[in-house]
């Protein structure tokens, strides 16, 4: 079986720990804040410090995505005879992601990479990226893997969690309750509000049953002053 490694676009919500964790390799963008240039270390306690400038107003901007950014990524593992499954969270990284693969693809004349991109919604990839990283370490190929997270894709369940959903929250309960087991992933994902994040995870627990829930920062700069409060529960 030829060995395959996982890659994930920053901005996915997994930190650096998680990463490490799981032997996700993730793509560090570089942005800019108060004008000066920064490399995303996917650090939640460097996070914490631009949450309050969000909160302002101000936030860290992204550099421009392009196919030469995952060129110079890739490069080195392909060299190394990898295969890649690569998690992707939006249109842009997208494209620039397909464009880069076609290249190498013509370069090795044969197919290398492997690009998921799940359309339901950009921070649903650090869940299946973990998920995948499960079916790799049960030795499982790369297309198994990925036929898989295709089906698992279709399974993902979405909630925001605020005061203003409780009501489309409960009318769900039955069916979460029914879904989410020990063994599902279930994530919280938060900027800086992780008081109420976990507010939320104890209800889920304690008053429906809902165990192994985790909880997951959003990049600073892929929120803004409207959403900052902004909570999501996924259920995989």
């Amino acid at each position: 079986m030829k060995e395959y490694i996982i890659t994930i676009d920053a901005g996915s919500t997994l930190n650096i720990d998680d990463c490490n964790k799981y032997n996700i390799i993730p793509l560090r963008r570089e942005y800019i804040f108060n004008d000066k240039v920064f490399k995303d270390n996917l650090n939640t306690n460097e996070y914490s410090l631009y949450y309050k400038n969000v909160r302002k107003g101000i936030k860290p901007t992204l550099l421009n995505i392009n196919q030469y950014v995952y060129l110079d990524f890739w490069y080195k593992y392909l060299l190394e005879g990898k295969q890649i499954l690569h998690f992707s969270i939006g249109s842009k990284e997208y494209k620039s992601a397909c464009q880069a693969k076609s290249t190498f693809e013509e370069m090795f004349n044969k197919k290398v990479i492997t690009i998921i991109n799940p359309k339901n919604d950009i921070f649903s990839a650090g869940i299946l990226a973990i998920e995948a990283s499960k079916y790799r370490d049960q030795n499982l190929d790369l297309e198994t893997t990925c036929d898989k997270i295709t089906q698992r894709i279709n399974s993902l369940k979405v909630y925001d969690l605020d005061n203003k959903s409780k009501k489309s929250l409960g009318i769900n309960i039955k069916y979460l309750k029914n879904t989410c087991t020990n063994q599902s992933y279930c994530y919280i994902v938060h900027s800086d509000n992780i008081m109420m994040a976990k507010k939320y995870g104890k209800i889920l627990k304690n008053k429906y049953g809902i165990n192994n829930i985790k909880y997951s920062y959003v990049s600073p700069y892929k929120i803004d002053k409207t959403n900052i409060n902004q909570l999501k529960f996924y259920c995989l």
